[in-house]
């Protein structure tokens, strides 16, 4: 019997080993340094100033409340890690964490019993679910603290409330098991404003559709959940991201709306295959379950795609949890062969060694950089130019986490600036226009400030099928993507073309 149930759980069994896999060779960069250091009080930027203790991070995450983001729970934890508990301790409370989703999902689902074939389909939606398929030369969910824990860690958290907050089972009016649940539910809706806001509003639609009339226990769950989201989403560094971000796109958000979209399509497929009336979709749409899932589930796509920010997989994964839920629930009933299973833990061994690959290109970008400005003295880092067109946006958003490690080590280290090796070889000493291709869909624009050219794109739609031109239009420097360090006579900027539909090219007047 034993044996029975190991191989109807070897699926999260798999899962476990990959996460702990995955994330055991991701080298930390980005906000997985940043976080590893003292938040300053005077703006979003992180020091250098090492954190001593675990007392040092209140502090930290009062002043990362103010300036950047609401996050101050998850954040707090992601700077535990970071900074004290390190790599492996991470690895294994992550694959951990990992093994407690899937877990939940399929308890939540109401299933009576389970097999093989449920548990791999389980496995591999959950895996799916945080797998990038809108860019795979980047990690839409890097295995490392603050991805992790924003979204898996939280995710599991934000289950366990709604399962709580639902289940029918005997009140209980022990004062310190309310203030547990009270406290419990605050730092659930202080999480991620992703999950708390399409959840506090399934509180409110729940709250008017029983008139208010709810057990005590519901109560101080909706109220403590309540004021966690408000603390969450009311931080004034939220309002400052809002007015310096570059991101807020309907275009991008739609494009990184299709990984989100996929687990939704299977589950219209699942609608169509199973027709049988017992234990059908329609008997969960008439519960305090239905109304809270559906209701979550529109008001975190609403939230996705209006402010997707160009990550609409990350946003929309409230939404796509509670949508494997109902997969599960639908595909319960139906007898699926074991051989199916199999396929599907073969799916998922494929994605871990891919995930691995990927792993290892930006290890090698991210230990590359280290080394190069490690030996500068002037901070300058040549990359070659495939390598650093993959950095571009990375450096450009955050570039300080490279810094922070040297500047422990020798305070007195200029800036970092990375630079594509082809520019090296331009006379960027005089005042200069230059278009430079760093590849066939991408340039290194030079403009000068007394004698500005004008940098010109054309766009062809599909070239081939319909061969159309769009309207030209011209390239104005006040670019996202500008990367360099201003001279006096010159600055710089990158223009890179990412829709497969569209082919570019760029002129120069002078």
């Amino acid at each position: 019997m034993k044996g029975i149930r190991l191989v109807e759980y070897s699926p999260v069994l798999l899962v476990m080993i990959i996460v702990l896999v995955l994330s055991l060779h991701m080298h930390w960069q980005g906000d997985a340094v940043a976080f590893s250091f003292f938040i300053p009080a005077e703006n979003e930027d992180f020091s250098s100033i090492q954190l001593k203790n675990v007392w040092d991070i209140w502090p930290s995450m009062c002043n990362h409340w103010h300036n950047s983001t609401g996050r101050f729970f998850t954040h707090a934890i992601v700077q535990l890690f970071c900074a004290f508990i390190g790599k492996t301790g991470f690895a294994i409370c992550n694959a951990l964490v990992w093994g407690g989703l899937i877990f939940m999902l399929m308890t939540m689902s109401k299933l009576k019993s389970w097999g093989f074939s449920l548990v791999s389909l389980a496995s591999l939606l959950t895996f799916i679910l945080f797998f990038p398929l809108n860019n795979f030369y980047e990690q839409s969910f890097p295995f490392e603290p603050p991805h992790q824990i924003n979204y898996v860690w939280m995710g599991l958290w934000n289950l366990i409330w709604i399962n709580i907050f639902l289940s029918d089972k005997e009140e209980k009016r022990n004062w310190i098991f309310l203030i547990t649940l009270a406290v419990f539910s605050f730092l659930g809706g202080q999480s991620n404003e992703s999950f708390s806001i399409p959840i506090g509003g399934a509180i409110l639609v729940y709250a008017f559709h029983h008139r208010f009339d709810m057990p005590i226990r519901r109560y101080v769950m909706a109220i403590s959940y309540g004021i966690g989201t408000l603390l969450v989403i009311f931080a004034p560094g939220n309002f400052q991201r809002i007015g310096y971000s570059e991101g807020w796109s309907l275009t991008h958000t739609a494009e990184g709306l299709l990984p989100g979209l996929l687990i939704p399509l299977f589950f219209l497929l699942t609608l169509v295959v199973n027709r049988r009336k017992e234990r059908s979709i329609h008997d969960v749409v008439k519960t305090d379950y239905g109304l809270f899932f559906f209701t979550s589930i529109i008001i975190n796509f609403m939230l996705g795609i209006g402010l997707g920010m160009g990550s609409g997989v990350r946003m929309l994964t409230c939404a796509n949890l509670l949508i494997i839920i109902l997969i599960l629930f639908q595909v319960g009933i139906l007898k699926i062969n074991p051989f199916a299973g199999v396929v599907m833990m073969s799916c998922l061994i494929v994605m871990g060694m891919y995930r691995y690959n990927a792993i290892t290109r930006l290890n090698y970008k991210n230990t590359t950089i280290e080394k190069l400005y490690h030996e500068s003295n002037d901070g300058v880092v040549v990359l070659p130019d495939e390598l650093f067109l993959r950095q571009v946006r990375e450096f450009i958003v955050r570039p300080h986490p490279y810094m922070m490690k040297e500047r422990a080590i020798n305070p007195s280290k200029p800036n970092i600036a990375i630079r594509p090796m082809s520019m090296m070889s331009l006379p960027l000493e005089r005042d200069t226009n230059i278009l430079l291709p760093l590849s066939d869909q991408a340039w290194l624009m030079i403009q000068s400030k007394t004698t500005p050219a004008t940098f010109k794109i054309h766009k062809t739609l599909l070239p081939g099928l319909l061969d159309r031109q769009l309207a030209e239009r011209h390239i104005y420097w006040n670019d996202a993507y500008s990367v360099f360090d201003s001279t006096e006579l010159w600055r710089a900027a990158i223009y890179i073309n990412e829709r497969p539909y569209l082919h570019s090219n760029i002129t120069i007047d002078e």
